[in-house]
């Protein structure tokens, strides 16, 4: 039997993310061919070939590329782009959500973790192999690069920040995420806030009645649960 992939092999800085976030809202090409040339500052080929291709997969990630979806991820992205990026990699990534659900659960119980506590954890799930290794170091230097962790001292991590997202559009990008990636056609709306690989964010839920606009269709199941999906 076949573990999990991995997928991600090269650490994701904050200045990339938002050098090909252009090119995207200006329509071009996000490809391998295209952005290794620009690359020069990521040292060696091989380098350059896995960082583009965690960038081209992520860009071009299937549902968000026509029409409301493609607005609803733009203007995400214009109001928060942290969050945008960060519903990319857990849409395009299923270690990236894993990694990010084990570090939200440690995070909920204690002021830090080790980098030796996220990998024992994360090895039970997908193998005890170097790619699974390399996959956590990068998605550590990431965080840290993108100010959301600190780090402590060698291998000890701690919260840097925590970012508040109230944005009724942003908050139904972030539905639409946990819905695709949870295989379930309707998810407990009060649920939505409360997942664990979404650790860097307090998430606000609006009102019911400000999601209509949005693609999701919202319907009461008992006196007190409300049930939400995609149309």
């Amino acid at each position: 039997m076949t573990s999990p992939r991995v997928g991600i092999d090269h650490k994701i800085r904050w200045a990339d993310l938002e050098l090909v976030y252009q090119q995207w809202a200006a329509g071009m090409e996000i490809s391998p061919a295209t952005l290794i040339p620009q690359w020069q500052h990521v040292r060696g080929l091989v380098a350059r070939k896995k960082a583009a291709t965690i960038m081209t997969r992520l860009w071009n990630q299937e549902g968000w590329q026509e029409g409301s979806s493609r607005s609803l991820l733009s203007e995400t992205l214009r109001l928060h782009r942290l969050l945008g990026y960060w519903g990319l990699f857990v849409g395009t990534y299923p270690f990236y959500q894993e990694t990010a659900s084990t570090a939200g659960r440690l995070l909920a119980v204690q002021e830090g973790f080790t980098t030796r506590q996220l990998y024992q954890r994360m090895a039970g799930v997908y193998d005890d192999s170097e790619r699974t290794r390399v996959g956590v170091k990068m998605i550590l230097g990431m965080w840290v690069d993108w100010h959301l962790l600190e780090r402590v001292k060698v291998g000890h991590y701690r919260m840097a920040s925590r970012k508040t997202v109230d944005e009724p559009v942003a908050i139904a990008f972030l539905t639409h995420v946990a819905l695709r990636t949870s295989y379930q056609e309707r998810l407990i709306w009060h649920d939505i806030a409360q997942f664990p690989w979404l650790f860097p964010f307090d998430v606000v839920l609006p009102r019911r009645s400000q999601m209509k606009e949005f693609g999701l269709s919202m319907e009461q199941n008992g006196a007190r649960e409300l049930m939400v999906g995609e149309r």
